[in-house]
């Protein structure tokens, strides 16, 4: 929050032009309500989170929404709720995850996009955090190369660099016929087991393509970045590297 209130309003909105929404989704610790009021009708800025555990909040009511939107699909309640202690009406989405059976709450003050939508902004949250993951963890950036904004602003940009060049190059593998087979064995068994009541499969739908979509990879796998460390340091032509990397992806 410290963050947000020393970017400010305009800095929180980067430069979009008045009369557009701006919404940050943003994490369940980062509630604080007298500051939303504010950025909401002062700004246009809204937010959505994750309820937490201990949030005391009133419930006054539900709203309507089209339960047979396929947008919509795995959402339970729709809501509004006001704060105990400031007395702000929020906005609560109740939401179970078709495929793996998990619940899920989000709080809101924005009032007019489908539930659905709500639920589907903060997954692709979460698919951005595990980005930060990777950076992180897995290519060890850990902290700043230097004090000024200046050295802060190239090396996010070179770190940028190498993640966007490492999906392509995953890519160009891909289409090579190489794949981590275990890595999307795993992708398959978060995504849930297949339904057990004998109900026939449904038809396609626009919300389970982008669904599908969502559930790309938003991490590249150990393996393939120790693969790839391994070619910068001793190069070697690509066919040759692309032959290490199949026999590294057979073994599990």
């Amino acid at each position: 929050m410290r963050a947000i209130k020393r970017s400010g309003a305009a800095g929180i909105r980067e430069g979009i032009p008045l009369g557009k929404k701006t919404i940050l989704v943003w994490d369940p610790a980062g509630i604080d309500f007298g500051l939303w009021h504010e950025l909401k009708h002062g700004h246009g800025i809204y937010f959505i989170s994750r309820t937490k555990e201990n949030l005391s909040v009133i419930r006054c009511g539900d709203l309507e929404w089209d339960r047979a939107d396929p947008v919509n699909r795995g959402v339970e309640r729709d809501e509004q709720v006001g704060t105990a202690t400031r007395g702000v009406m929020l906005r609560r989405v109740t939401y179970t995850d078709p495929d793996s059976g998990t619940t899920y709450e989000f709080l809101t003050n924005e009032m007019t996009l489908r539930p659905g939508v709500i639920a589907l902004l903060y997954r692709m949250r979460w698919d951005i955090e595990k980005v930060f993951d990777e950076l992180k963890n897995k290519l060890r950036q850990t902290k700043a190369w230097a004090k000024s904004a200046t050295a802060k602003e190239m090396q996010a940009q070179f770190i940028c660099l190498a993640h966007n060049l490492m999906r392509l190059l995953e890519d160009k593998i891909a289409g090579e016929g190489i794949g981590n087979a275990s890595e999307i064995k795993r992708r398959a068994g978060r995504s849930g087991p297949p339904r057990g009541d004998g109900a026939a499969p449904s038809p396609p739908r626009w919300a389970d393509c982008l669904r599908e979509w969502l559930q790309r990879f938003t991490q590249r796998g150990v393996k393939f970045i120790r693969w790839l460390r391994a070619q910068l340091l001793v190069p070697c032509p690509l066919d040759e590297a692309c032959a290490r990397l199949r026999l590294i992806y057979a073994r599990c």
